[in-house]
């Protein structure tokens, strides 16, 4: 009992203490408070310790007790936030949130939303978007959360997810515009201008402060990125509120004084009559548009405008460049007169400075007279009567100053004062005063290189005294300082003097002094004096200077080796297009693609050289198109004769041959731009060019003879043919000069001389003549009229009118005239029928290689008394000469022809055709040969069909021909060749009495 009481007595006062202090005991019984205490105790305290995670198992426990108590719940929130456990806490809250109907539970939904994402953790990342579409929170909560899942994106790296979050949710903003704010100068960070520009399209946020502030930053970004039309257009807008301030018109008017619109500039600037600022920049304006008045009352309005004379400081020197850009505010400016006495020092330094600019010397000098006499001043003064030339006044000046000079001051002094003496004439004064002072060792660099400069123009002054002191100073002169002297000799050309001052050890800046003088001269010896000093030490510039000289001297391997070596280091920019050079001719493209990019990143020039070299490489490297682009753009900017033949080289036909008739304006006699221009039109079929071309390049070089040939047969094809005889004779008297080379030269010369012989002959007779059984098949469609009459014979003569011919492009026409006759009885085979037709024609062959002919022959049918006209084409598919019947020069014994031969021919009178194929084959065995005559025998095998409207043919056969030429002579082939030809043939298939047939032919041309 009496231990009861005791537990009693203690517990009791702790129930009472949870309810006077206990929140989370509120509302419930005293034995829940007496469960619930313990665990809320021990878990704050937890907490104050910062042990979250025992203090979680005690809010649990807790809840456990009171399973819906809110103060416990905010607790265990309040611990999974410490923990970091924000998907718990999340669940908990929207658990409890069912139960309560109370805001602070939305709230703090908000919180841990928030909390996560500020801990970069995006498992509630989904979540807070539901948050920002609800309708529960206000503007204030919502920018809180909109921040929080920014700054989770921006985290991340996912700037354009945040940006379009900010544009998604500007709505939020109602009153102050943070988030329009917010996103605009985030935009403009990004320089995402034109968002901003489209932002302020809502009316609303435009017209707000918020959006006259944003228009005014992006009118400083237009600003900064020089973006003046989008400028203006920002700062119309802003006028169009009423926002418009000066500062904003003086910006405008800049933006229309650099776009040239001068006029408008200047009427920004005229409503503000009382700012200094504004006053100066119409004073510009009005300047440049000429209007001096307008100039001149901005001006007086600026100096009415001062207050002090800070800013009357800021008028003198914007006066002053004013007054140096004219003349005429020059002149104005002189009459101005300083408020503040501070001031008058400057204005007038300032007045000096604008008269010295504008040559108004009298002013300067009356300037410089009124102040305080100095060495600056006189300096200023010597300056003003060189420049005007006064030079009794300047010689008082430099005389003066030379006078009074000491030390190293003395010789500069003496370079001024010689000057002047030499302008005077008094060149002995100045003799004597500048060897006094031989050999000038005190001297600076380029004094002492004027000095000795002004000295070697007085040369002829020099006396053998003179000369010898120069000897004598230089000989007794420490080692260094007669280097130094025999430098500046060789600075100053006198190679050898400073050869013969030089040790007999020089050092390499001696040598390499000394090889730069002779290389001014272009001097062999600079090579030496270059190889010498590397010898010595090899650098930079003497092996740059020895890859020069050895391009230059043609060994272009030792160059490239050269080169290799300097462009392990970097190079000057010129080097590098000398390098590439070396790498072209020794068509090393990649190398030379290499040393070009390093000139461009040296942000070397586009120079023509550049571009020539860039072109030669891209060819190198097989990337012709690049190549032709290059060379075009070297071509506007230096046209030579080097880019019009690339160009022509590789563009297409017509352009090249614009750019090389271009380039003959001043290139008339360019062998290979002529040459180019001769074979582009003659590739266009345009002969009477191509020969035009080719006889001036022949011109220029007579001992060409292939030219010869080739001209001969481009005045042909012109038509030209009296021409294309005589440079044709020209390259046949020429055989022994260039024929020897080819192969098979008699065959050449042969084939020259045949030519020569058609381009001889004006008229051309053949006379066939074929006799046989009743077995000889039609050759012509008016070769038989009748299959069931016997006939033993038919003959032709045509005659071709050659000199009447015509040529082109287009190919050759011949007129030309046939008599026809035949037998048809049982006559012997050498009596001859009579005459069945008479016919005058034209013989068309459209392509010179090829012997392929259309004729079109209107005639006289003695045999059915009626006029006719036969159209007809023949081909020989066989056209290579090498197996033509022609003669063949040469040792071989034999050689071997064949032909396919087709004919094809209609009669339009009663409707009838004739069609024949023939191939024939055998070798010509050669009899004799001479200059004027040959014969040879000719064995042969053949096959025919033919077919018409009498019948179809097909036989084969074999047969014997003896060939004859004569006519022969050093220039011509035979004129005349004759054969007679005896065929024995056995038809197959035939419309003929007989299978079997005999046929003598004869055939005469000449």
């Amino acid at each position: 009992m009496f231990r009861a009481l005791s537990w009693l007595t203690i517990i009791f006062p702790v129930v009472v203490l949870a309810k006077a202090s206990f929140p989370a005991g509120e509302g419930l019984s005293e034995y829940r408070q007496f469960l619930l205490f313990p665990y809320v105790d021990k878990a704050y305290k937890q907490m104050e310790q910062e042990d979250y995670k025992a203090a979680m198992e005690n809010w649990h426990y807790a809840l456990k007790v009171s399973p819906h108590n809110a103060v416990v719940s905010k607790e265990l929130v309040r611990t999974y936030l410490k923990l970091g456990q924000y998907q718990q806490a999340y669940s908990l809250v929207e658990e409890r949130q069912a139960y309560f109907d109370d805001p602070a539970w939305n709230r703090l939904q908000l919180t841990v939303v928030i909390a996560a994402l500020n801990a970069n953790q995006g498992a509630l990342l989904s979540r807070s978007f539901e948050l920002l579409n609800s309708r529960k929170f206000n503007e204030d909560e919502l920018s809180g959360l909109l921040s929080a899942v920014l700054n989770y994106h921006l985290a991340k790296g996912e700037i354009s997810k945040a940006f379009e979050l900010r544009r998604r949710y500007l709505h939020i903003d109602t009153d102050n515009y943070t988030w329009h704010l917010s996103y605009a100068y985030a935009l403009l960070s990004t320089g995402r201008l034109s968002a901003v520009a489209q932002l302020l399209t809502e009316p609303a946020f435009s017209q707000s402060d918020a959006g006259i502030e944003i228009e005014r930053a992006l009118l400083e970004a237009y600003v900064a990125r020089d973006d003046q039309q989008n400028a203006i257009r920002s700062l119309q807008r802003l006028e169009s509120l009423g926002e418009l301030t000066v500062h904003d018109n003086l910006l405008w008017s800049n933006i229309l004084v650099e776009q040239g619109d001068l006029n408008a500039a200047a009427g920004r600037l005229v409503p503000y009559k009382q700012n200094i600022e504004a006053q100066i920049q119409l004073a510009f304006i009005d300047l440049a548009l000429q209007e001096d008045l307008g100039a001149a009352r901005a001006l007086r309005q600026v100096v009415q405008l001062m207050t002090n004379a800070e800013q009357e400081r800021i008028l003198i020197r914007m006066a002053s460049e004013l007054a140096q850009k004219s003349a005429r505010l020059a002149r104005r400016a002189y009459d101005y007169q300083v408020s503040f006495a501070e001031n008058e020092t400057l204005w007038r330094n300032k007045v000096i400075n604008i008269a010295l600019h504008h040559h108004d010397y009298d002013i300067a000098r009356q300037a410089l007279l009124q102040q305080t006499t100095s060495p600056e001043q006189q300096q200023k003064l010597l300056n003003i009567y060189l420049a005007q030339q006064n030079w009794p006044q300047a010689y008082v000046i430099s005389q003066r100053q030379y006078q009074q000079a000491q030390g190293q001051a003395k010789l500069t002094r003496l370079n001024t004062y010689s000057y002047v003496l030499l302008q005077q004439g008094k060149r002995r004064d100045a003799k004597h005063v500048l060897m006094a002072h031989f050999p000038y060792i005190s001297a600076g660099h380029k004094l002492k290189s004027q000095l000795l400069a002004r000295l070697w123009s007085i040369e002829s002054e020099l006396s053998k005294q003179d000369w010898q002191k120069i000897e004598t100073a230089s000989s007794h002169l420490p080692a260094s300082a007669k280097a130094q002297v025999a430098g500046l000799l060789a600075e100053q050309g006198r190679c050898q003097a400073a050869a013969d001052l030089m040790s007999q050890s020089p050092r390499r800046s001696q040598l390499m002094s000394l090889a730069y003088c002779y290389q001014k001269q272009r001097s062999p010896f600079a090579y030496d004096y270059f190889l010498a000093a590397e010898a010595l030490q090899s650098d930079r510039a003497s092996t740059a200077q020895l890859a020069y000289y050895d391009a230059k001297y043609g060994d272009f391997s030792k160059a490239y080796e050269r080169w290799l070596l300097l462009s392990k280091q970097a190079m000057p920019a010129a080097d590098y297009l000398a390098a590439t050079y070396t790498a072209i001719v020794l068509q090393q493209g990649v190398q030379g693609q290499r040393w070009l990019e390093q000139y461009q990143a040296l942000n070397g020039e586009e120079t023509a050289q550049y571009l020539t070299l860039q072109a030669q490489v891209y060819e190198l490297n097989q990337q012709s198109a690049y190549a032709l682009v290059l060379w075009r753009k070297s071509y506007q900017i230096n046209p030579t004769r080097q880019n019009v033949l690339a160009i022509a080289r590789l563009s297409e036909a017509d352009e090249a041959k614009g750019i090389l008739e271009r380039s003959l304006i001043w290139l008339p006699n360019d062998i290979e731009v002529l040459s180019r221009l001769s074979l582009i039109a003659a590739q266009q079929q345009d002969y009477v060019n191509a020969a035009k071309y080719l006889e001036q390049v022949v011109v220029q070089t007579p001992d060409n003879y292939p030219l010869y040939e080739q001209l001969a047969y481009y005045h042909q094809f012109a038509g030209q043919t009296e021409q294309a005889r005589q440079r044709l004779e020209q390259a046949i008297d020429a055989k022994d000069f260039y024929l020897q080379d080819r192969e098979n030269p008699e065959q050449q010369l042969y084939h020259l001389k045949r030519f020569n012989t058609e381009l001889q002959r004006q008229y051309a007779l053949r006379i066939d003549y074929w006799a046989g059984d009743n077995a000889v098949p039609s050759h012509l469609v008016i070769s038989a009229n009748e299959a069931r009459k016997k006939y033993s014979n038919y003959w032709n003569i045509e005659l071709d009118w050659l000199d009447k011919r015509q040529s082109g492009p287009w190919g050759e026409w011949v007129m030309y005239g046939r008599v026809f006759g035949q037998a048809e009885s049982n006559s012997a085979v050498f009596k001859p029928g009579g005459v069945d037709s008479l016919s005058l024609g034209v013989r068309y062959q459209p392509l010179r290689d090829v012997n392929w002919n259309f004729y079109f022959e209107p005639m006289y049918r003695f045999d059915q008394d009626v006029g006719d006209l036969m159209l007809r084409t023949t081909a020989s598919l066989i056209s290579d000469p090498e197996f033509s019947g022609d003669w063949h020069p040469g040792e071989d014994n034999y050689w071997l022809e064949q032909d396919m031969y087709l004919d094809a021919s209609y009669l339009t009178h009663d409707d009838s055709y004739a069609l024949l194929a023939k191939y024939s084959v055998g070798p010509h065995f050669k009899v004799s040969s001479s200059l004027a005559r040959a014969s040879s025998l000719r064995p042969y095998i053949m096959a025919q069909a033919s077919s018409s409207n009498l019948g179809e043919d097909v036989r084969a056969g074999a047969g014997l021909s003896y060939n004859f030429w004569s006519g022969g002579t050093e220039r011509m082939a035979y004129k005349q060749k004759s054969s007679v030809e005896v065929e024995y043939h056995h038809s197959f298939d035939t419309y003929l009495n007989g299978n079997n047939g005999v046929s003598l032919i004869l055939r005469l041309a000449w």
